[in-house]
C-alpha cells in the first residue's frame, strides 16, 4: 500500500512538473489586424508583401518568449482626408478599427520627425511611422520593438540595434522573458484588463527589464504604467501610479514633472504646480517645469506669476523659441509691456521663424505700438488744450504705460491725482504703473489711498502684492 502512494504522489509530482513545463513552452497566438493609410501606400509600392515580409521577421524574434503574431491585413486605418497629430489618428484608429483581432496595428507613411512609432503599453493599437527609405528589416525592427512596449517593454524604437541582444536577435533576455512573463495579458481589452493582479505582476516584470542605468527599477516601472494610463486619459490612475514612482524615488525631478503634468490633466492645478516647484528645485538647470507653470498662472489669469515663470524659462533655455513666444503672450496680456512683448517674439521668429503665435504674436504688437504712439500724441494734444484737466493726464499716463514709458506715465498720473485727489481710478491706475516699476510698496501704499476713497482693487493686483512683500506662501 505504501508503495502504491508513493508511486501515486511521484505520478502528481511529475503531473504537476509537467504542467509548469508546457504552460512554460506554451506558444501564445496573438491576432494582428494590419491597417495602413493613404501614404502608406504610395509610398510602398510592394506594401503587402513588405508587410507579411516584416512579420516573418518580427515572429523569429518573438519565438523565445511564446508570443507568435497571426497578422492579416485589415483595409484603410483612416480617411485619406483624416489630419491631426499621430496621438489623434491613433485614437481614430484605436475608435473606428472594425476588425476583430487582439491588437490593431495602424502603418502610416506620413513622416513623424519626433518618433517612428506611438505606442501605449497595454493598448489595443499602435502607430507605426515606415517609409521606403527602410529596409524590410529596418521596417520589421521598428514594429517589433513598436510591439514589445506593448507588454511594457522599455525598448526604444528608435534604436537600430540592440547591444546586448543575442546573435540574430532585436531583443536582450529581459525583453524576452518581459514578455514571456505577460504573453497572456488580454490585449483585446485594452488597458480596461489592467487589473490589480495584472498591476502588480506587470510591475514586477518591468523592473527586471529595466535598465541597469535605472536609479531605482521599480518606480520605472510604476512611470511606464502611468503611461499606460494617461494614454488612455485616465489621468487618476496614472496619478496613482507616479505618486507611488515619486514615494520610490523622491529626488528624480522628471518624476515630479510628470506626475505634475497628470494632476494637470485630473485637473489639479494646485497639486500640479507644488510638484513642478519640486520639479525645478530638483532639475534647476531645466526650464520645462517654470514653461508648464507659466502656462497654468496663465490659463488662470494669474499674469504676474505666468510672466515670472515663462522669463526663468527664457532664461534658463534661451535658445527655446516656444519659451519665448510664451513670454510674449504672457506679456502681450499686460498693460505697459507692449515693447517687452514685441522683443520676445522677435526673439522667438529669430530662433524659429515659424513657431506657433509668435509672427503673429510679433505683428499684433507692433500694430499695437503705433495705435499706442498716436493715442499718446492725441492724449498730449488733449492736455496741452486742458492743462487742468486731470482726466486727460490721466488718459495720457495710461498711454504712456501702454507704450512702456513708465516713469512718464508716473509723472502724468501723480498729475493727475493733484488735480483730483478722489478719483479713485486713478489711484489704482498709478498703483499698477509703480507695481510695473517693481516699487511694491510704493503700490500697495497708493492701494490703500484707492480704498480709502471707496475703490475695490482687483484681487489679482492684492495677490501680486502680497506674493511681493512675502504678506502669503505663494502656490
Amino acid at each position: 500500500m505504501l508503495g502504491l502512494v508513493a508511486v501515486a504522489g511521484l505520478g502528481a509530482g511529475l503531473a504537476y512538473g509537467g504542467s509548469l513545463l508546457l504552460h512554460h513552452s506554451r506558444i501564445r497566438a496573438l491576432d494582428v489586424c494590419v491597417l495602413t493609410d493613404f501614404e502608406y501606400r504610395a509610398e510602398r509600392s510592394d506594401w503587402e508583401s513588405s508587410v507579411r515580409s516584416a512579420f516573418h521577421q518580427v515572429n523569429g524574434w518573438f519565438a523565445p518568449s511564446g508570443v507568435s503574431w497571426n497578422m492579416r491585413l485589415g483595409g484603410e486605418a483612416y480617411p485619406p482626408t483624416a489630419s491631426g497629430s499621430p496621438a489623434e489618428r491613433l485614437a481614430t484608429v484605436a475608435r473606428t478599427a472594425s476588425c476583430k483581432a487582439d491588437v490593431v496595428l495602424a502603418l502610416t507613411g506620413r513622416r513623424d520627425v519626433k518618433n517612428n512609432a506611438l505606442v501605449h503599453p497595454f493598448s489595443h493599437a499602435l502607430l507605426v511611422n515606415d517609409t521606403a527609405a527602410q529596409s524590410t528589416t529596418m521596417m520589421a525592427a521598428i514594429i517589433a520593438r513598436a510591439l514589445s512596449n506593448l507588454f511594457g517593454a522599455p525598448t526604444s524604437t528608435q534604436a537600430a540595434i540592440q547591444t546586448d541582444a543575442p546573435d540574430g536577435g532585436i531583443f536582450n533576455a529581459a525583453t524576452i522573458q518581459l514578455v514571456h512573463q505577460m504573453r497572456d495579458y488580454d490585449f483585446a481589452q485594452g488597458i480596461s484588463a489592467l487589473t490589480k493582479r495584472w498591476e502588480g505582476r506587470a510591475v514586477k516584470a518591468i523592473a527586471t527589464a529595466v535598465s541597469d542605468q535605472e536609479r531605482n527599477r521599480e518606480a520605472e516601472a510604476h512611470r511606464i504604467l502611468a503611461r499606460a494610463y494617461a494614454g488612455s486619459l485616465r489621468y487618476d490612475d496614472a496619478v496613482r501610479q507616479l505618486r507611488e514612482a515619486v514615494r520610490l524615488d523622491s529626488r528624480s525631478g522628471d518624476l515630479h514633472f510628470e506626475l505634475a503634468m497628470n494632476l494637470e490633466a485630473a485637473s489639479d492645478s494646485d497639486e500640479a504646480l507644488r510638484e513642478f516647484r519640486a520639479a525645478a528645485e530638483l532639475n534647476p538647470e531645466s526650464g520645462w517645469p517654470h514653461a508648464a507653470m507659466g502656462t497654468i498662472y496663465l490659463n488662470s489669469g494669474r499674469i504676474d506669476q505666468a510672466i515670472e515663470e515663462f522669463r526663468a524659462a527664457a532664461t534658463l533655455d534661451p535658445r527655446n523659441a516656444g519659451f519665448q513666444a510664451a513670454l510674449g503672450q504672457a506679456l502681450s496680456e499686460q498693460p505697459g509691456r507692449t515693447q517687452e512683448a514685441a522683443a520676445a517674439f522677435a526673439a522667438a521668429v529669430k530662433l524659429r521663424p515659424f513657431e506657433s503665435g509668435a509672427l503673429s504674436g510679433l505683428l499684433h504688437e507692433l500694430d499695437e505700438e503705433k495705435r499706442t504712439e498716436n493715442l499718446i500724441r492725441r492724449s498730449e494734444a488733449t492736455a496741452k488744450e486742458k492743462p487742468g484737466s486731470a482726466e486727460a493726464h490721466m488718459k495720457m499716463g495710461l498711454a504712456y504705460a501702454y507704450s512702456g514709458n513708465l516713469s512718464r506715465a508716473e509723472i502724468e498720473m501723480r498729475r493727475a491725482v493733484e488735480l483730483d485727489p478722489s478719483n479713485q481710478l486713478t489711484h489704482l491706475a498709478l498703483a499698477r504703473t509703480l507695481y510695473l516699476e517693481a516699487r511694491y510698496a510704493d503700490a500697495d501704499a497708493e492701494i490703500r489711498v484707492a480704498q480709502s476713497h471707496g475703490a475695490t482693487v482687483p484681487t489679482s493686483l492684492v495677490a501680486a502684492l502680497d506674493r511681493k512683500l512675502n504678506r502669503t506662501t505663494a502656490k
